[in-house]
């Protein structure tokens, strides 16, 4: 499976400032086992 992946700036008007945060649109919801796995990467890259 392929998911789109784009950061946006958050709270902010001005590109590369506020906080950058990753927008994945989806066009069902994805399975649990997988939501396990992006939970873990992005929790080991704080």
């Amino acid at each position: 499976m392929r998911i789109p992946i784009y950061q946006i700036d958050a709270f902010t008007d001005v590109k590369y400032k506020g906080n950058p945060a990753a927008v994945c649109p989806l066009e069902k919801w994805i399975e649990n086992d997988l939501r396990i796995i992006l939970y873990l990467k992005e929790k080991t890259f704080k």
